[in-house]
């Protein structure tokens, strides 16, 4: 139910709230952003898999409006193929 939904996506939702509150502070000292989401979602759940989209695309509208401010925005892609 409502809170299964919430789990799911929270790992969007986090980003966007901790964003919130640090984009003032990553503007004026020219900070860095870092996301983090997997390559590769098949089998996963619907609302993970959207979730790992969201922080993709997320990062990418925000690396084309924070490009001339100074703030570094990074993606890593986790790839669950690559063995150690």
């Amino acid at each position: 139910p409502f809170f299964a939904l919430f789990k799911d996506s929270s790992k969007f939702l986090f980003a966007l709230v901790i964003l919130k509150e640090l984009l003032p502070s990553l503007i004026r000292l020219r900070g860095s952003f870092i996301s983090v989401h997997h390559e590769n979602c098949q089998g996963q759940k619907n609302l993970y898999s959207a979730s790992n989209l969201a922080i993709h695309h997320f990062s990418q509208g925000l690396f084309e409006e924070l490009r001339d401010t100074g703030v570094k925005i990074c993606t890593m892609k986790l790839d669950p193929g690559l063995k150690s």
